[in-house]
């Protein structure tokens, strides 16, 4: 059997996994969130550092160059490269540089230092930077040796070693023109150790970030769902007091309908010891009638209580209930049951229907001459099953319209005049319309109308003609 939708919902709301996996998940969410910040914050970190002695060096270069320009110490044609490699090779002398290499315009190797280091073009996409005036810096972790040794002079080139390769571009002074290429090879060692301190203390620094947030952040969560617990909690006990409200509310249109049901019976049976039982045959038929309806009235309501009370489940059909409501009339042919449409209604909803139907019939038959009948035709609309209770009686009086489902002075004898008003009271139990549609001289009509869209109602399963 399929678990109900309130269990399930407490289970859920109960479950210390819930509350785990959402902690869980937000603190996944929030380490993602700090080493995705921190990846990007240390790349930016990373490229200034690897950009900062590039910048250093093509400053020296300028500065450099400017000088010898200004006191015509240059050994050749500006537009030369090789007339700057004195000044590159002075540059070179700087702490950690350990290779130069010179560029053509077009990045073609002309010469380098030491004699030993390998011949190479100059990479594209660096040599598209120099196009753009611009320096261009690499950083590469271990560098086995022997790729910058020629004529392995070099004793152990087997050997690696952190590398800072820094391109920059040759220009003349007041000129946008490049003239060439000088690449420096630098020991890379102090920037490699920069960089593990980088991330030793960004890896600190994102523990404490989410050390604190996470702990901020699970107290939170913690304290909301303990809310949302006990919110669920106060719902729960408000729909169980609306619950308990509908079925009191319930039990008191039933038990109203039983007083209603027993006042005459008990009325005629008062008269009858006042009168000393009587001397008919007849009267002694009445009085056991008139103990038979109590007895059976109060059956049904018995009935009907214990279905609230103990959630017994029990289904019925439109056809069912109509051959019950004719059961219990006991009109003959003087009680004409038209069915277009069938129906599955659960037992509860089907025993107050007949209740109300009962009440409905009973004062229709009282209002109906005995030559004329008195019908029940239980039809389909869009939005609802209706029944409706056709007399032939002389109508409604004009001066009860306004009070019709309002507890009144019977016009029967023997009446309480409360019978519409327990109907209309039942039929709200339904979720149902009970109104008077139609009033004349020739007859009244009463319509109860129970909507689909009421639990109680399930699919039409077929129509059918009585």
């Amino acid at each position: 059997m399929m678990k109900s939708l309130p269990h399930i919902q407490r289970q859920f709301f109960r479950s210390k996994w819930l509350v785990a996996g959402s902690v869980v998940l937000a603190l996944l969410l929030l380490a993602g969130a700090i080493f995705l910040i921190e990846f990007q914050f240390r790349n930016q970190l990373r490229a200034r550092l690897i950009n900062r002695d590039g910048e250093i060096l093509q400053t020296v270069l300028l500065m450099q160059q400017s000088a010898n320009e200004a006191n015509d110490e240059l050994s050749g044609p500006l537009d030369d490269p090789q007339t700057y490699f004195d000044e590159i090779l002075k540059i070179s002398r700087a702490k950690g540089i350990v290779a130069v290499r010179l560029f053509d315009p077009v990045g073609k190797f002309i010469n380098a230092f030491p004699a030993y280091v390998t011949e190479m073009d100059l990479a594209a996409a660096d040599q598209a930077k120099m196009a753009q005036l611009k320096p261009a810096s690499h950083f590469r972790p271990a560098v086995p040796l022997k790729e910058f040794d020629l004529l392995n002079e070099i004793s152990d080139s087997e050997k690696t070693m952190p590398l800072l390769e820094i391109n920059l571009p040759l220009q003349m002074k007041g000129s946008r023109q490049l003239i060439g290429s000088a690449q420096f090879l630098m020991e890379g060692t102090s920037l490699a150790e920069a960089f593990v301190e980088l991330d030793r203390q960004l890896w600190w620094k994102g523990a404490g970030i989410f050390g604190g947030c996470g702990l901020l952040l699970t107290g939170v969560l913690i304290f909301a769902f303990r809310r949302v617990q006990a919110t669920h909690r106060q719902l729960l006990a408000a729909n169980r007091e609306l619950t308990q409200a509908a079925k009191t509310t319930a039990v008191g249109a039933v038990t109203s309908h039983l007083i209603h049901g027993l006042k005459n019976p008990l009325s005629g049976l008062q008269n009858f010891v006042n009168n000393q039982g009587g001397q008919e045959p007849s009267d002694w038929q009445d009085a056991a009638a008139a103990a038979q309806r109590m007895q059976s009235l109060i059956a049904e309501v018995v009935r009907v209580l214990k279905e609230q009370e103990g959630g017994e489940g029990y289904e019925l059909s439109l056809s069912d209930l109509a051959d019950t409501v004719a059961a219990k009339m006991k009109a003959g042919p003087r009680l004409q049951i038209r069915q277009d449409v069938d129906a599955i209604l659960t037992g509860r909803q089907a025993s107050l229907i007949v209740l109300v139907l009962e009440n409905l019939i009973e004062n229709a038959l009282a209002a109906t001459p005995p030559n004329k009948p008195v019908r029940l035709d239980i039809l389909e609309t869009s939005e609802a099953i209706v029944f409706e209770v056709v007399d032939e009686g002389p109508g409604m009086p004009a001066e009860m319209r306004d009070s019709l489902f309002k507890p009144c002075r019977s016009t029967k004898p023997g009446g309480g005049g409360i019978g519409l008003a327990i109907s209309k009271q039942l039929s709200s139990q339904l979720g149902a319309g009970l109104e008077l549609r139609k009033n004349s001289s020739n007859g009244c009509v009463f319509s109860l109308s129970v909507p689909k869209t009421f639990d109680a109602v399930s699919p039409v399963l077929e129509k059918k003609t009585a």
